[in-house]
């Protein structure tokens, strides 16, 4: 029996289609681009229907992967995303030189939604900046206890018509003004900035949005929930793709903000760009079968981890040198703490002070042989451990290495690194790249290769 046969029983039960017995392999291609084509006419649903014979029939994977190939590289376009918009233009890159290449999609014509919160920050901060009350509102802000902070901007807010977002404003500290002094903004304090600033100040931007927007503030704190949840792994994003109905919010603030930002996208080029996109993700896909194979991808991979899987290698298919690897980090990170979290099981431990923690930490790294651990993991906070132990959501990536350090079995562990020595120095290794959600990392090729490789040799060896 031929590949088109064996293929097309695993399709028949599921197809309303005629099967057609020719030498060559065109009633395949027919069944293959039935019911909700896929950028290239490949069917995703149709794919799940035999992903199960793929782990048992080498030559059906062989074939089908050579298929992938040639459908993924046939007929190349160049990306929408590689259009500039009209804000695009040499005089915007020169007054607000972080925000463009924020506002800017993938080369595949992808706005992901890191980059819509990215883009609501750096316009918050330059909207700031034109503003003469600024300075002011940050000088209060600095002069307050940081328990006092959601206080003051409440206040503001009120008068302003501002609705309170659900669990309040958050505090603004020390440090949080310091990164933006240094022109690293963070949402909720180039947010507290503008609202503190907007109170005294009815010309800046922010007063005249909020008087017709009054949930502007609910609307930032719920995209800031969702970019959370996804940077460390738990969340697949909004509505109508991972940017969905926040990329809509995101052009009209950042328009209201700063006016000679202009959107062209018209109905007809987002249909293209959505194409476009699903196109980016059938090569990725693609990509990565070929890397950790269909059965090691589709069963030892998290959904939403294969999905900021191939995210990441969308991202890095398109990669050129000196560009901002920040997004591609961010997909790493994600997934490596989805997966890490799925093999850690909640557990307690003795150790009731932080500094017990911190002795049993170094006694495991010590039997495992390797300590000292690097300082991306000997220095993660110890309430992020407490919660990593506990099975919580809200942690990070680091604490979460800790914890599978500290709880799996010494087998389970020794196994890991008889596969991979440097397992926890190569998670230390991308929580390093990541670092501050805005700060640029501008890699060569080679680096973001090398990165790339660390990565998914780590999520290999906890597939087993």
């Amino acid at each position: 029996m031929n590949i088109s046969a064996r293929l097309l029983q695993h399709f028949v039960p599921f197809a309303d289609v005629a099967v057609v017995h020719e030498p060559q392999n065109n009633a395949l291609y027919e069944v293959l681009g039935y019911a909700g084509l896929f950028g290239k006419g490949y069917s995703l649903v149709l794919e799940q229907a035999f992903m199960d014979a793929l782990g048992n029939d080498e030559p059906l994977e062989a074939w089908l992967n050579n298929w992938r190939e040639n459908v993924a590289h046939g007929n190349a376009e160049p990306g929408i995303g590689q259009e500039s918009e009209p804000f695009d233009n040499p005089e915007n890159r020169r007054l607000y030189p972080k925000l463009i290449p924020a506002l800017r999609t993938g080369k595949n014509g992808e706005r992901n939604l890191e980059k819509v919160y990215s883009a609501v920050e750096w316009a918050l901060f330059y909207a700031n900046e034109r503003s003469s009350a600024a300075r002011r509102a940050i000088s209060l802000l600095q002069l307050t206890p940081a328990a006092e902070t959601p206080r003051i901007i409440d206040r503001a807010a009120s008068y302003l018509g501002i609705e309170r977002p659900t669990r309040g404003y958050l505090r603004v500290y020390d440090d949080s003004l310091d990164n933006y002094l240094d022109g690293v903004p963070e949402m909720p304090t180039a947010l507290a900035v503008g609202i503190v600033a907007a109170e005294s100040e009815a010309s800046h931007p922010l007063a005249a949005y909020s008087s017709e927007h009054p949930d502007v503030a609910v609307n930032l704190y719920q995209m800031k929930r969702e970019r959370d949840i996804r940077s460390h792994g738990k969340g697949r994003g909004t509505m109508a793709g991972p940017g969905g109905r926040h990329e809509a919010f995101m052009k009209e603030l950042v328009s209201a903000l700063l006016p000679n930002i202009v959107f062209g996208e018209t109905q007809e080029n987002s249909a293209e760009r959505m194409e476009t996109i699903a196109d980016a993700k059938f090569e990725a896909r693609t990509s990565l079968i070929r890397r950790f194979g269909y059965s090691s991808f589709n069963r030892g991979l998290s959904e939403i981890s294969q999905e900021r899987l191939i995210e990441a290698e969308s991202f890095w298919l398109d990669f050129e040198d000196g560009e901002d690897a920040l997004p591609f980090f961010g997909h790493l990170y994600a997934v490596l703490q989805n997966e890490l979290s799925r093999r850690t099981e909640p557990a307690s431990i003795r150790a009731s002070s932080d500094e017990a923690l911190g002795r049993a930490i170094a006694e495991k790294s010590g039997a495992y042989g390797i300590a000292p651990l690097p300082d991306s993991l000997s220095t993660v906070r110890p309430v992020n451990i407490r919660k990593a132990l506990q099975g919580l959501d809200e942690t990070t990536l680091g604490a979460i290495a800790i914890a599978f350090m500290l709880t799996s079995e010494e087998g389970d562990v020794g196994d890991v690194l008889m596969r991979q020595k440097s397992f926890f120095f190569d998670i230390g290794e991308i929580i390093d790249g990541r670092g501050h959600h805005n700060k640029a990392r501008e890699l060569s090729k080679d680096e973001i290769d090398r990165y790339r490789d660390k990565a998914y040799r780590t999520l290999e060896t906890l597939m087993g």
